[in-house]
């Protein structure tokens, strides 16, 4: 049986017409309920949790390990400056293997430095912890934006950014407010590492499974939608083909 494709075509065309003129809509709902970007509103806020909730307790942490006031403030500088370098670095890294690798590499990394952070009550593992966390910290700030961009292209990024920096504030807000509740229950900072830990996992864990955003499939779905509300239909009857109005 061979349909007549012209008469498909008017009636895709008709269709689809009516459809894309609320197009930028629904281009937009699809980016936002597609699961990709729902793994990166979750790396986003356990990026935020983790390294915020490290950067508000680190001092308080190295005058409970025994560390002179001005150390313990020196060494919050050089963490929040060494940010910078890292942004570099993993710019760098980025090029190479691409965006989602390197958000997962900066997350293992934040991970291993905070583990070495139990150490630093020594002087050389307080060193190694500034040279690991310091420069790791800050790539999420950089690569997030940019496997935005990867994953889901430049159509609606201020929409889809704006929505990442909401999910990133609210990591920033209850990552020192849990750390901090945390060390007031145990009276330690161990559990509240450990959280930290395992937030930075997981988060390396939802960047590996974001997936790029199909903007054939969207546009298929965009297709199908608007065909079925179509007030035209398409009937094969035999070697017959009817187009009807309803």
């Amino acid at each position: 049986m061979e349909i007549d494709q012209a008469i498909y075509d008017a009636v895709d065309a008709d269709a689809i017409r009516g459809q894309l003129d609320r197009g930028p809509l629904t281009l937009l709902t699809s980016r936002v309920c597609y699961a990709g970007f729902e793994q990166l509103l979750v790396a986003g806020f356990l990026f935020a949790f983790t390294v915020y909730g490290i950067l508000t307790q680190l001092v308080v942490y190295l005058l409970g390990v025994g560390y002179r006031p001005a150390v313990a403030a020196i060494v919050l500088s050089f963490t929040l400056g060494l940010n910078a370098v890292g942004k570099v670095l993993f710019g760098v890294v980025a090029d190479r293997i691409g965006a989602k690798l390197s958000l997962a590499l900066s997350f293992a990394i934040i991970a291993s430095g905070i583990i070495l952070l139990f150490g630093s009550h020594e002087t050389v593992g307080l060193a190694i912890f500034l040279l690991v966390y310091g420069p790791a910290w800050g790539a999420p700030l950089m690569l997030i934006p940019l496997i935005t961009i990867e994953s889901l292209g430049l159509k609606h990024y201020a929409s889809l950014g704006g929505m990442l920096r909401v999910a990133e504030a609210a990591g920033t807000m209850l990552g020192p407010v849990a750390l901090g509740r945390i060390f007031d229950l145990t009276n330690s900072y161990r559990p509240a590492f450990g959280l930290c830990i395992l937030c930075a996992g997981l988060g390396a864990a939802a960047t590996l499974g974001c997936e790029k955003f199909s903007t054939d499939a969207a546009t298929n779905e965009i297709s199908s939608a608007a065909i079925a509300r179509s007030p035209l239909r398409v009937s094969v009857a035999g070697d017959d083909v009817h187009r009807t109005s309803y």
